[in-house]
Order: C-alpha cells, then sequence, then structure tokens
C-alpha cells in the first residue's frame, strides 16, 4: 500500500519524490531517572490509552513501578499485551529519550517498536535476520544533508515483504503471525562545509513496528498526523 502523505522536506532539490515518512515513535521512561543505558524490566504488563499513545507499567521487584510512555505511529493495539507476563527491553541511542521497546512474553518477542537504531537488536530477538534495509526509493537534498530513503525489506515465512513508509502489511515471522507498519527509512551524509547540530544524530534510520497476533489481521493504512514532523533521531 502507498500513501501521499505530508510533504517531508521543503526547499530541497531531487531527482524522484521522497517517500513520506511517518512522525517518530520510541518508548520515553517517565518514573525512573534516565541514565541512557539499556534496561530490561520484567513483570506483570499493565496498559492503558488507546490509538497512537500509551502508557505501560510494570511493577519491578528492585524498582518498584516502572512506567514509560509509547508512541505508536501505527496505532499498535497494545491493550492486546494487558496482563502478559512481559520482559521490556528499552534501547537507547545516545542521550535522545525516545528508545527502543522490546516487549516479550514466554512465546518470544510480541511486540517491536524500533525508533530507528535498533535492526541488529531486533534480529537477535527473533533469532534471524528478519529485518534488512530495502531498495533505494529516491535521494534528495537539503542545506546540510544528502538523503538517500529506502524501503523496508522483511524476511518472513512467505518470502520477502517490502515496504514504504506507511504500508502496514499482515505477515508470518517465525510460525506466527504479525502486524508489520513500516515509519522511515533514510540514510543521510552531511554536505560539505555543513553546519552541523551540536547534538546527537542518526545519519542513517530504519524504524518500523512489528505486533505478534493471536490471529491474522487485514492489511490497513496509517497516516502521519499534521501535526507531527517525520520520522528522526536526534538533531537535523
Amino acid at each position: 500500500m502507498r500513501l501521499a502523505l505530508l510533504p517531508l522536506l521543503a526547499a530541497c532539490t531531487t531527482n524522484a519524490p521522497a517517500p513520506d515518512q511517518l512522525e517518530a515513535g520510541g518508548a520515553i521512561l517517565s518514573t525512573l531517572e534516565d541514565d541512557f543505558e539499556a534496561l530490561d524490566v520484567l513483570g506483570t504488563l499493565s496498559v492503558s490509552g488507546e490509538g497512537q499513545d500509551h502508557t505501560l507499567a510494570i511493577v519491578e521487584p528492585d524498582d518498584g513501578l516502572v512506567t514509560f510512555d509509547v508512541h505508536s505511529p501505527g496505532s499498535s493495539d497494545l491493550a492486546l499485551l494487558d496482563g502478559r507476563e512481559i520482559t521490556a527491553s528499552l534501547l537507547p541511542f545516545g542521550f535522545s529519550e525516545e528508545r527502543s521497546l522490546i516487549l516479550s512474553d514466554d512465546v518470544g518477542p510480541a511486540y517491536i517498536l524500533d525508533a530507528g537504531f535498533s535492526m541488529d537488536a531486533v534480529n537477535t530477538a527473533l533469532g534471524s535476520d528478519v529485518v534488512a534495509v530495502g531498495e533505494v526509493l529516491a535521494e534528495d537534498s537539503d542545506d546540510t544533508w544528502s538523503w538517500t530513503y529506502v524501503a523496508l525489506d522483511l524476511h518472513t515465512d512467505d518470502g520477502l515483504v517490502t515496504l514504504l513508509p506507511g504500508d502496514v502489511a499482515d505477515v508470518r515471522i517465525g510460525g506466527h503471525p504479525w502486524r508489520a507498519v513500516a515509519i522511515g527509512g533514510y540514510d543521510r551524509e552531511a554536505r560539505p562545509h555543513a553546519a552541523l547540530p551540536g547534538c546527537p544524530v542518526l545519519e542513517d534510520l530504519l524504524s518500523y513496528e512489528l505486533l505478534r497476533l493471536d490471529a491474522p489481521a487485514q492489511d490497513d493504512v496509517v497516516v502521519r498526523p499534521a501535526d507531527l514532523s517525520p520520522a528522526a533521531i536526534g538533531c537535523h
């Protein structure tokens, strides 16, 4: 499925239309002081919220109540996981608040939100190289960056599935049905003599969501809200 969303960048030169990215997704700790280290929390998961925004809570023996806010660009139904015994793995990038998130139960990974920098960790959790950078879709540039936009490839039980930002697909991975959503994908390089921001910058991003289901679901589509910017980690 292909979506026409909002223009991604203004005043840019391009040789092909750049695919519009969904907004950034990620998990932000709200009850612990964030030391920007990887964090694993084990306990019974409580889920509140709906649509794109959820609050997840786990009572952990050492840290007590741990809560984190999750923005799901793909509107993943995290209420399906409410009440399960879950290990929540929060993966950081630099000093960015937004983390990638892997929720696992006794079967294995149940929900994955890759904020853009965790493909290797996701493939390790899934037990094989399911997620990969796909084909080049377009090239673009602005005053600071040269951009190369890429698709999301998923190596599923039924073969290769390629998704563009906003695409949603029902796929089988490891014998289970999953709902997959592509959020965004790009590589970028600083242009010669460009003035770079003085904060952490992620130069290549591949962001997506995977939600394991009890039964296959029908494909749908996702659009980016008009008041939210395209997916990115760090500064531009």
